[in-house]
């Protein structure tokens, strides 16, 4: 998944202007802005969804970590 956010940082600023490389001052992806657009880009019912998803994820993770543990 990083991969595909670097890639997706560097299409954007490609856009802009010269995409940064490696030894350039601030060749670093900025994560922040990057969820700051991701963010704008969604909606409030998406990720209202995406946090149910991700608490059905986590509660089954939850589970399966206690039945590990009582065997």
């Amino acid at each position: 998944m990083a991969g595909r956010r670097s890639l997706r940082y560097r299409r954007a600023m490609a856009a802009n202007e010269r995409a940064p490389k490696m030894g350039d001052k601030a060749w670093f992806p900025d994560h922040t802005a990057e969820r700051r657009a991701e963010f704008a880009r969604t909606t409030p019912g998406e990720r209202v969804a995406e946090a149910i998803e991700l608490s059905r994820t986590m509660t089954r993770l939850a589970v399966a970590g206690a039945r590990r543990r009582e065997r």
